[in-house]
């Protein structure tokens, strides 16, 4: 176990947080994370519930919120972060001065691959797309958020195991 540390998992939706997170979680021996779920049990409704009775700035207000509860109250952990954590607020620089931020860097064609596959309807802010103009819409996305991935410690490119992504960890 690493004791202490707080590990967060930024990246485009579809790049594998809370899939990866979990696995590499119990091998690190910390808590699993989802920020999304923590905000959907402190709210009772789900993520697409939330952007579509409240809008995104109030859900971007909760989940703010919840990052720095979790980070003030728990000791150690492993947290898979929604996509658009880094970018709001001083998310990204709180999570880097809190612990090791690790960006799951995959291509576009491969986070629209696997959405296709796992649906769209819980991602409010690409449920409305079709096939083809999700991948253009998921690069636009990238393009802007990458200035706030690319502040990560760690940056792992392509798609890797849990057992890579911890010997990267250790390595820092």
């Amino acid at each position: 176990m690493i004791s202490g540390t707080k590990i967060f998992l930024i990246g485009m939706p579809g790049s594998g947080k809370s899939t990866l997170g979990k696995s590499l979680a119990d091998l690190l021996g910390l808590e699993f994370v989802d920020l999304d779920h923590e905000i959907e049990k402190s709210c009772a409704s789900t993520i697409g519930e939330i952007f579509g009775a409240k809008g995104e700035e109030a859900f971007r207000e909760l989940e703010k919120k919840q990052l720095m509860k979790s980070i003030h109250q728990l000791p150690a952990f492993l947290m898979a972060t929604g996509g658009g954590t880094p970018c709001f607020f001083d998310n990204m620089e709180l999570m880097t001065s809190s612990g090791l931020v690790v960006f799951l860097n995959l291509p576009v064609e491969v986070l629209a691959h696997r959405l296709n596959n796992k649906g769209l309807e819980q991602r409010p802010l690409l449920n409305i797309l079709k096939e083809d103009s999700l991948v253009d819409e998921l690069m636009a996305k990238l393009k802007a958020r990458l200035p706030f991935y690319n502040q990560a410690h760690i940056v792992i490119d392509g798609e890797t195991t849990p057992s890579e992504i911890k010997k990267r960890i250790e390595e820092f």
